[in-house]
């Protein structure tokens, strides 16, 4: 099992980026790498709102690689309004979620063994929604 330690003072996205793509790169699963870090780093993020410090482990399992995030400060929930939005991410891009220790640990699992053809097109037109293509127009010399 490997952790790191998310203080609220550290660059939170780049500590867990680092952490999730060392994981990614180890385990010669680079194609989730996004898939992770989107289910993941929000989760992370509101949680150092409220919190000191969390804890991110990671386990690999026969099912799949299994990231937990822990804090003794909050629970998560799907109904708190801290973690309601977050919930969706996590719950179309990973494969199964869980709370454990009373809700102080969310644990996300994400099974490495491809994705049928209709769950990636479900997952792409939710996500759709929410990233809207930007035209940026430059002026003309």
């Amino acid at each position: 099992m490997e952790n790191i330690e998310i203080q609220s003072n550290t660059n939170t996205e780049v500590a867990v980026n680092n952490f999730i793509e060392a994981i990614c790169d180890d385990n010669h699963i680079y194609n989730y790498f996004a898939t992770i870090s989107m289910a993941v780093l929000p989760v992370v993020q509101a949680a150092l709102q409220h919190s000191s410090k969390v804890m991110l482990n990671f386990d690999y399992t026969p099912s799949g690689p299994i990231f937990s995030i822990h804090s003794d400060d909050i629970c998560f929930s799907r109904d708190s309004e801290i973690f309601a939005d977050m919930f969706l991410f996590v719950e179309m891009l990973s494969d199964k979620y869980q709370l454990e220790d009373d809700g102080h640990t969310l644990q996300l699992l994400f099974a490495i063994r491809g994705i049928d053809a209709q769950e990636a097109l479900r997952r792409t037109s939710v996500l759709e929604h929410f990233y809207v293509p930007v035209q940026v127009l430059l002026p003309s010399c």
